[in-house]
């Protein structure tokens, strides 16, 4: 579900922006061939034409069209699948420097205050656009135009630190965090390799991850459950980018056998279901599988998993209308 058409009103937020910076964010930048437009590029790069006017806004290029050669930069957000121990404060210390925005970021990427990470849960990092306050902008106009819900002007006030925001000044700089910078759609047409290959799509029967695969089965039915999971949570995001189906259902079925064995049911409930489905508890053979096991994940949820689907997940929303809910 993405919460994308407010974009348009984007278009008249008054003049302001100063400087664009990124957190945990990597950046690209392209050269404007003939026939390229910004809704062109935005489709290119994040599969989502209507973000091409807040790509010129982080150019500092609000309203203005594009010709050939301008160079453009082009930020994406950091994109992270969520690891055993992994916490709100801990990812926001770590990657945004402040453990305080640990409710923004939580917010940014759809989850209800006081909501726990889990393992394998998606979680995206914000591009930090920078904006000067105009005459007759409030932290509520802004949060409308870049949300498309002015209830969320506590967002801006928290991320922000900004103790009253009813005694902001006209120029005070704000900072505007975005998560709708997502790398997406066809890979460029240059010789970025970094980029090319976050977005290249291996063939479904070829798999990569035989090896540490094999590393995990042999740690797990040595009782080794501690190692096999460190192997399988190392090779998560990878194996849900990179791998093959069959690499994919072997993770998932693996990886939710050790949470089992570590007495961990409801990660393994997730974990099994992010994959592709494989044959179900009710079909493993009873001479190989345990009843430990056949019991734990025949008694899961439907759907229980708040991991990705180990495919190609799309990006979220902005701030998702369903923020308030459990996921």
């Amino acid at each position: 579900m993405r919460a994308l058409g407010h974009w348009s009103r984007v278009i008249v937020l008054a003049a302001g922006v100063l400087a664009v910076g990124t957190l945990a964010a990597a950046e690209h930048v392209h050269t404007v061939a003939a026939g390229e437009s910004a809704a062109s590029l935005a489709k290119k790069y994040y599969g989502e034409r209507d973000l091409g006017d807040l790509l010129l806004r982080y150019n500092g290029k609000p309203g203005k069209r594009i010709h050939p050669g301008d160079r453009l930069t082009i930020p994406f957000c950091e994109v992270y699948n969520a690891r055993s121990g992994d916490t709100w404060s801990g990812l926001a210390k770590r990657y945004l420097g402040r453990a305080t925005a640990s409710s923004v970021l939580a917010e940014l990427n759809g989850y209800a205050a006081g909501q726990p990470l889990r393992i394998g849960d998606r979680v995206v990092f914000p591009v930090v656009l920078r904006h000067v306050l105009a005459r007759g902008e409030t932290l509520s106009s802004l949060s409308e135009q870049f949300y498309g819900d002015m209830q969320k002007a506590p967002t801006l006030q928290a991320f922000g630190r900004i103790g009253d925001p009813k005694r902001l000044a006209v120029g005070t700089p704000l900072a505007i965090p975005l998560v709708v910078f997502v790398r997406g759609g066809a890979a460029p047409g240059n010789n970025d390799a970094k980029v090319q290959a976050a977005v290249a799509v291996p063939p479904p029967d070829e798999r990569r991850f035989e090896s540490p695969l094999a590393a995990a089965s042999r740690s797990f039915a040595e009782g080794d459950y501690d190692g096999a999971c460190e192997i399988l949570e190392a090779i998560c995001e990878r194996v849900a980018s990179e791998g093959a189906v069959s690499d994919r259902q072997e993770w998932g079925q693996l990886m939710a056998f050790v949470y089992i064995a570590l007495d961990r049911d409801d990660d393994a409930c997730a974990a099994y279901q992010s994959g592709p489905p494989a044959a179900g508890p009710a079909q493993f053979d009873p001479d190989l599988i345990s009843p430990r096991i056949r019991k734990a994940l025949t008694s899961c949820p439907p759907q229980a998993s708040s991991l990705p689907r180990l495919d190609n997940p799309g990006a979220p929303p902005q701030i998702p209308l369903h923020a308030g809910t459990q996921r």
